[in-house]
């Protein structure tokens, strides 16, 4: 390719080149996701439920004796939660709740049936009620925190967790909630310190790791690599933790790293477009091994046919290629899966 035509492919590309980086965590999780509590072994998970349903069983048994027990009740409600069996659990809680109305902790679970079922109005009434019952009540605060944090109240969230704070000073999922108000927030600095700051009372918190790795990375500061390695070492099958870490590999000169964490993903999912998809963005841009690009397209494409833009690369790296004809067969195929595709538009009348 001479000098004109590596000139265009990096301007184009550097243009319309969309970053994938799918993070889970935009859709906010309190829950860590260490390797340590994701099991992947299909004996531990049946033992897990057989303890479940014994629980159950014997729950039922002692209700058949004392049915109006609000704390039997109660217990039977959280195993309910625990096998996703919503409308059973509302019924004990309600139950528990007609029989003894005095108790913090039986509003804090019917808050949690009703965050199961999408009805954060009435989360919001049951923690209130168990706030007004109990207001050191930790779990209720943080469930609080977590509804303001969802509706985007982020000083109102601040306000309860300070309040857990107060009262457990080591608490890391309280210091992890912050970091996201914080964030949503566009304060970066204090999210950072949030964020360390549970990973110091937790170094096991997967999440705040995430957290860190994404804030670095657009800060382009290195460190984004470690946290997301780290993150790796505590959940080594985390495809978000490898393509962050390709992502800012690739954007910093480190393509062969890069590709080598597009391999790992697909190892995990083969049918990871965006893993395919970024290793011909390399072979094209970084590599200008123009075949090769084609073919990672080309995979993308077969996982997703309505992949605009592993569309419009491919028919790139095939005008590359000094193949034009199928380079404006590509170009087509991006407008017909988004009309309004400009580059398209652009590289078609080029090849008229």
């Amino acid at each position: 390719m001479d000098g004109q035509h590596d000139k265009m492919s990096r301007n184009i590309m550097g243009k319309y080149f969309i970053v994938f980086l799918c993070i889970l965590l935009t859709q906010f999780s309190c829950k860590q996701n260490s390797e340590k509590n994701v099991s992947g072994n299909a004996e531990s998970s049946a033992s897990s439920q057989d303890t479940v349903k014994y629980s159950l069983e014997n729950l039922n048994s002692k209700l058949q004796l004392d049915p109006k027990n609000p704390n039997l009740l109660h217990s039977r409600a959280l195993v309910y939660i625990q096998l996703k069996n919503f409308g059973e659990a509302l019924k004990d809680i309600q139950f528990a709740i007609k029989i003894d109305s005095s108790q913090s902790k039986y509003y804090q679970v019917l808050a949690d049936i009703y965050f199961a079922g999408k009805k954060s109005l009435l989360a919001k009434t049951a923690l209130e009620k168990a706030l007004q019952i109990d207001p050191q009540n930790k779990e209720a605060n943080l469930k609080l925190a977590e509804l303001y944090l969802l509706v985007k109240k982020h000083k109102l969230s601040i306000q309860y967790l300070d309040q857990v704070l107060q009262q457990d000073k080591f608490n890391p999922k309280a210091y992890f909630m912050k970091g996201m108000n914080f964030k949503e927030a566009g304060d970066t600095a204090k999210a950072i310190s949030s964020f360390q700051t549970a990973t110091e009372q937790d170094p096991s918190y997967y999440d705040a790791f995430m957290q860190l790795g994404i804030l670095f990375s657009l800060k382009n500061n290195a460190l984004s690599v470690q946290y997301y390695t780290t993150a790796l070492s505590l959940h080594s099958n985390s495809e978000e933790a490898y393509y962050g870490r390709a992502m800012f590999l690739q954007e910093h000169g480190q393509a062969q790293k890069a590709i080598e964490d597009y391999k790992h993903i697909q190892s995990i999912n083969p049918m990871n477009k965006y893993a395919h998809y970024n290793q011909g963005y390399i072979y094209l841009v970084y590599l200008e091994k123009f075949d090769v690009a084609v073919g990672y397209f080309g995979n993308a494409i077969q996982i997703d046919p309505s992949y605009t833009a592993a569309y419009f690369n491919r028919g790139l790296a095939y005008e590359m290629m000094g193949n034009k004809s199928n380079a404006k067969t590509d170009y087509q195929k991006a407008l017909q899966t988004d009309p309004n595709y400009t580059a398209a538009k652009e590289r078609l009348k080029g090849l008229q």
